[in-house]
């Protein structure tokens, strides 16, 4: 009996042993929840015109496949020829995931959006490079019928461009070029097309009058151009470049001056003189010979002033009409003077002026009869001040001695601050008195102002008289104190540091 129990309990262990225990069992796992937004799948490439594979999968807030998804989804794109497909609902049988097919036509970077048309929140969006398909029309893109002049280069290149079936430029499309008619040549005689699908070659006409043709050869068409080359007479002289240079005061400007020389179509006229002048500076050469490209050049060299220094060119055949010259502009570094456009009295630039230092002359433009004169004119501080000696004038108003009654100031404080404050009178008393008015004729200086420029000073302008506020003041006035002359008869011109 006792072995029998034995036994018993044994196979009872056993029995238990075997069972799983209920607490290493894991529990299921819990059903996605709804969907919250939307992943896309794709390729971030497409090419115009292929269909392109979209896998669109609904996700849950835990990222999980929302497999029990059914909204429905509209997909938009920036690429307006898209072929897009119309409104989708998930089924069942999607589970939350969903093929598209889109065949965009656009080249470029494409934006694509898929969103449920009930909750705008559920979205993906996707950027898509687009590649042009192959090329599939090729067509004149510009350069046909010009008129040109015998033996020179046509004023602008033949161009060809290569598109796709949808219009979209094809890169590295060979185009082969050559001359049909007329004895002209092409250069390049082969080129390929660049991103924007076009090619283009450099015709020149041959040396007889009349028509010439050019051709361009390629696996898709053949291309003709027509040109025509006629006798050019100059009408206008035109510059090409090299206006409105700087460089320090006595030297070259960086660039050369360069004009070309057209005719009434506007083809280059080759072989015409020009002559080169200047008002302070010097050129070289100063007679030169348009180019077959009706072109010609002269290197300038600006004058020792700080004044805008002007270069003329000129067509100077005597058979040819009257043609208005060309005419460039160029400045020294440091301060620059632009005399102004009028006035009775005129602050003109002295010919000492330097770029470090500006001598401005307040001159009579018109006969006046007076006894001073003085005017307050706002400027930029922190760009000049007055030399050591401040103001010089030339004796057509006298002054007087100890002390002579004129001065230049600029306060940096009160109701003066920031304003260039200058004047001249006769003396009513003391030593050197005059007791009349004086006859001012046309050209007098009544007084120079020298301003010069201060260290660390950044370029702009110092004084503008074509924008001059309120704070200007100017007069001339009689022994009497009658005034004579007001602010707006003061001709005021432009100071630029450069």
């Amino acid at each position: 009996m006792k072995r029998t129990s034995i036994r018993t309990l044994f196979a009872l262990a056993l029995l238990v042993a075997a069972c799983p225990s209920r607490k290493s069992s894991p529990p299921p796992p819990p059903p996605p929840g709804p969907a919250v937004r939307l992943s896309l799948s794709f390729a971030t490439t497409a090419t115009a015109g292929v269909p392109l594979s979209l896998t669109l999968t609904a996700l849950d807030a835990t990222g999980r496949t929302a497999s029990g998804y059914g909204g429905t989804v509209q997909v938009v794109c920036s690429d307006k020829a898209a072929v897009l497909p119309a409104r989708t609902t998930f089924t069942t049988a999607d589970a939350g995931v969903h093929v598209f097919s889109v065949t965009l036509k656009t080249t470029g970077s494409t934006t694509l959006s898929i969103s449920d048309i009930l909750s705008m929140s559920i979205s993906a969006s996707a950027f898509i490079a687009v590649l042009p398909g192959p090329a599939a029309t090729v067509a004149i893109a510009s350069g046909d019928a010009q008129l040109g002049t015998v033996n020179a280069p046509l004023l602008s290149p033949l161009a060809v461009r290569a598109t796709d079936a949808f219009g979209n430029g094809v890169e590295g499309f060979s185009v082969n070029w050559s001359a049909t008619a007329g004895g002209g040549t092409v250069a390049p005689a082969t080129s390929t097309t660049g991103p924007d699908g076009i090619a283009t070659t450099v015709a020149s006409l041959g040396p007889a009058l009349g028509a010439n043709a050019f051709q361009a050869s390629s696996s898709l068409a053949v291309l003709a151009f027509q040109a025509t080359s006629i006798v050019p007479y100059p009408t206008r002289l035109v510059i090409v470049s090299g206006d409105n240079q700087t460089a320090t005061a006595g030297t070259a400007l960086p660039q050369p001056l360069v004009v070309r020389v057209l005719n009434p179509q506007g083809v280059p006229v080759p072989s015409v003189p020009i002559a080169w002048t200047s008002n302070h500076g010097s050129l070289s050469p100063t007679d030169s010979i348009t180019a077959p490209d009706g072109t010609a050049k002269s290197t300038a060299t600006l004058g020792q002033t700080s004044s805008e220094n002007s270069f003329t060119a000129t067509v100077s055949d005597p058979n040819v009409p009257d043609i208005p010259p060309a005419r460039f502009h160029a400045a020294p570094k440091g301060l620059v003077y632009f005399s102004p456009q009028g006035g009775t009295l005129q602050l003109l630039a002295d010919q000492t002026s330097t770029p470090q230092k500006a001598v401005l002359d307040l001159m009579v433009a018109a006969p006046q009869t007076a006894y001073s004169v003085g005017f307050d004119l706002p400027i930029d501080a922190t760009k000049v001040r007055l030399s050591a000696q401040p103001l010089w004038f030339a004796g057509a108003l006298s002054p007087g001695d100890f002390p002579p009654a004129v001065g230049a100031a600029i306060p940096s404080s009160g109701l003066l601050a920031g304003l260039l404050v200058t004047g001249i009178s006769q003396k009513a008393s003391g030593i050197g008195a005059v007791n009349h008015d004086t006859d001012l004729g046309y050209g007098a200086v009544l007084y120079a102002i020298f301003l010069e420029v201060l260290p660390g000073a950044k370029p702009g302008v110092v004084f503008d008289g074509d924008k001059l506020d309120d704070r200007f003041r100017g007069g001339m006035f009689d022994r009497a104190g009658t005034q004579l002359l007001r602010r707006e008869d003061f001709g005021i011109g432009r100071l630029e540091l450069r």
